[in-house]
């Protein structure tokens, strides 16, 4: 992997017509259900902010043999999402990505690269922005290297003020995958074992929209902000523990497996109330 290509690497923009029915199956992915009328019917339907993370984005493109990364050994590490206006329900959004870190860990070490992806509507306004950080395992020791963002801070050191539980359906990762992602890591068994797993995994984003559904049910309000650290596997079935811990403006969060393995850490979900 270079430096300089993945830092001045051109993305597209990107235009991503969706409809009623296409919010409708992102909502029921992760995990909203028949008493959730305001999510799965289209007569009175709501965009959750989650969906932002799906649309227009560029997808996989550090699987692209031109960007000179082991793509075998990246791994989605983490992903935040910023709300400055209510997804619509229906529409037309467009994306333009740019990659704003590449980060050298040192020789065998790995990269991360951090790119952005912001979402506008046809008169330009920012609706959204999503951040991802991709964990490059196979490269490092470039020629150059950005100052790594500001980490989130640290969970509080103190029992959560709230504890939340939820059971991730067995259809997961099938329905997910639906939604734009269509690695075979979260399909074919084969390719899940290849790749060191006895079954296939679910997707982060999918994990992070079943937590962000039942934070927000908690909370209420509307969401304006996500952010969360990937830090273990999920597999569809999994039962799932969200600790929560009240913040200015929002609440921090990490969730648990049943084995006590944190999946997701140093969350924060923020909050207009």
């Amino acid at each position: 992997m270079d430096y300089d290509t993945i830092k001045s690497w051109t993305f597209p923009r990107l235009t991503h017509r969706y409809s009623r029915d296409d919010t409708i199956l992102y909502n029921l992915a992760i995990g909203f259900g028949a008493d959730d009328l305001d999510y799965v019917w289209e007569d009175r339907l709501t965009a959750f902010p989650t969906l932002a993370l799906v649309l227009a984005t560029p997808g996989t493109w550090v699987a692209d043999p031109a960007t000179g990364i082991d793509f075998g050994q990246a791994v989605h590490s983490e992903q935040r999402l910023d709300l400055f206006a209510p997804l619509p329900p229906e529409g037309e959004l467009f994306g333009q990505a740019r990659v704003t870190h590449v980060c050298d860990k040192g020789p065998s070490k790995g990269a991360i690269i951090v790119s952005e992806n912001d979402l506008t509507d046809a008169s330009g306004t920012l609706i959204a922005r999503t951040t991802q950080s991709v964990f490059c395992r196979g490269d490092g020791g470039l020629s150059a290297s950005d100052p790594s963002p500001p980490s989130r801070p640290a969970l509080p050191d103190r029992a959560p003020d709230a504890t939340l539980s939820l059971t991730l359906p067995e259809n997961a990762a099938v329905l997910y995958r639906l939604t734009g992602d269509r690695n075979p890591l979260h399909v074919n068994p084969k390719v899940a074992r290849a790749a060191g797993f006895d079954r296939p995994l679910l997707h982060g984003l999918c994990t992070l929209g079943q937590v962000a559904r039942v934070i927000a049910g908690h909370v209420g309000g509307q969401m304006t902000q996500l952010e969360a650290r990937f830090s273990a596997p999920v597999f569809a079935g999994d039962a799932l523990t969200v600790d929560l811990w009240t913040q200015p403006n929002g609440v921090a969060f990490r969730a648990r497996s049943a084995t006590g393995a944190v999946v997701l850490n140093r969350g924060f979900a923020g909050f207009s109330l």
